[in-house]
């Protein structure tokens, strides 16, 4: 069986297709799935992982990690023979042999494109293994699964809107605030936004935001709310003279001898 050349031409009309980007593949994703085409012959798709490197000009560890990628994706099955070499198949595409053209206009035979519903390992001895092929349902029950599981996509910062209010956890905190401080909570709130304002301050998450200001503020609260302390009676007696009890018993006793 001659080399399928048509198989290039069917990997590079899916990765510059729109049926790629929900698998947010890489420049690299695309030129690995490009040499694999290129590497395919009637024996299976083999290339070692130093010649994937030396051609993409990348790291050997960079080329194993895109290849994992690939294969959670499901774009490539992975095979291992005896534990030495890695044999690819590319799950997407068809691997069989191009038309054979005898004349001018001639065909011998139809071209034939398998639909993508097995992806099969082409090598002989993969008769012997177990995981010879997977069914697309599989595939797809895997692809739900992973994303039921995917982490959430995270929130976006955003300014403190106008209409911002506390909700009953803060309200009540809020409420215990205003208290202490002898404010009340519109004026707390008024504080908290004026802040907010004055920073251009962003954030995921504006009821945590608030919660810290009440509890960050509250001490400052509580020491503002504190009575200033009475003032001591000032000191009448004089240093020295009349009202001085020493400078009185001297004196009176001078006049009293007069």
């Amino acid at each position: 069986m001659s080399k399928p050349m048509h198989i290039m031409f069917q990997v590079a009309n899916f990765i510059y297709g729109k049926e790629s980007e929900k698998y947010k593949l890489l420049p690299n994703d695309k030129h690995i799935l490009m040499l694999f085409a290129k590497h395919s012959g009637p024996k299976g798709i083999y290339p070692s992982i130093s010649t994937l490197a030396k051609e993409l000009r990348v790291s050997e560890r960079y080329v194993k990690t895109r290849i994992d990628y690939l294969a959670g994706q499901k774009l490539i099955f992975i095979q291992r023979i005896n534990g030495r070499k890695n044999y690819y198949t590319l799950c997407e595409f068809s691997l069989i042999g191009d038309p054979q053209i005898t004349g001018e206009l001639e065909i011998t035979g139809d071209p034939q494109i398998t639909p993508p519903v097995i992806c099969r390992s082409p090598h002989p001895a993969s008769v012997d293994h177990p995981i010879s092929s997977i069914s697309v349902q599989s595939i797809n029950t895997e692809r739900d699964a992973r994303a039921k599981h995917a982490r959430p996509a995270r929130k976006e910062r955003l300014p403190l809107s106008e209409s911002f209010s506390p909700n009953a956890e803060n309200q009540k905190r809020l409420a215990e605030a205003a208290q202490a401080s002898g404010k009340s909570p519109g004026d707390l709130l008024k504080v908290f936004r004026n802040i907010q304002i004055s920073k251009d301050k962003l954030s995921y998450d504006w009821q945590a935001e608030f919660e810290n200001f009440l509890i960050n503020e509250r001490p400052a609260l509580k020491l503002s709310n504190l009575a200033t302390p009475a003032a001591s009676p000032s000191n009448t007696i004089p240093f020295w003279g009349p009202g001085h009890p020493g400078w009185e018993a001297l004196h009176g006793k001078r006049e009293r001898s007069v």
